[in-house]
């Protein structure tokens, strides 16, 4: 059975995760908040802004939108897939470092949280191109303005959040080579 509780705390555990540093603690700089709280809800909102004044239509950006959803919810589901592996290379290491393995171990929690987050985003996304596909008709071309506008935002935030699983994964990177010098 689907439980819509475990989408919404996915949700809730990925924004927290973006929230956090590489030690779990929140980044608690003001500026830090206000330019997040700028991408995540205002910036998708001039998105949604430009799309209704132009009066872009989501059926014409369906294929491309579909293409690149496809694409890369493919790429993040193996990607989750895969940090299983890691973990348990990582701990089954006779040499490993405990402080170092904790760190390691949190940037892997942060990060399957924001990809799975990123595959829910996807998966909202071809829902609604599909919707859209269902449902249009001439007769009623609010619905699919309003079926655009909800895709567009959901749209910028799958791509911001796509650029704070790459922040999240350099800064796992930058700690991985950090320790081996």
């Amino acid at each position: 059975m689907l439980d819509v509780k475990v989408l919404l705390k996915v949700r809730k555990e990925a924004i927290e995760s973006i929230k956090k540093d590489s030690e779990g603690e929140f980044i608690g700089k003001w500026y830090n908040r206000i330019f997040f709280y700028i991408l995540w809800y205002i910036l998708p909102l001039i998105g949604v802004s430009v799309v209704i004044y132009k009066g872009i239509k989501l059926t014409n950006l369906e294929n491309y939108i579909g293409a690149s959803i496809a694409l890369f919810t493919g790429l993040f589901f193996s990607l989750l897939l895969s940090l299983g592996d890691k973990l348990r290379t990582e701990k089954a290491n006779v040499n490993v470092d405990t402080n170092n393995y904790n760190k390691f171990k949190e940037n892997m929690r942060q990060i399957s949280r924001i990809t799975q987050f990123i595959i829910l985003k996807g998966i909202l996304i071809f829902v609604l191109l599909l919707i859209n596909s269902l449902v249009k008709t001439s007769d009623y071309l609010c619905v699919e303005n309003i079926l655009t506008a909800i895709a567009i935002y959901i749209l910028i935030q799958y791509t911001i959040s796509i650029g704070f699983l790459l922040q999240r994964f350099h800064h796992t990177m930058k700690d991985e080579l950090n320790n081996t010098i």
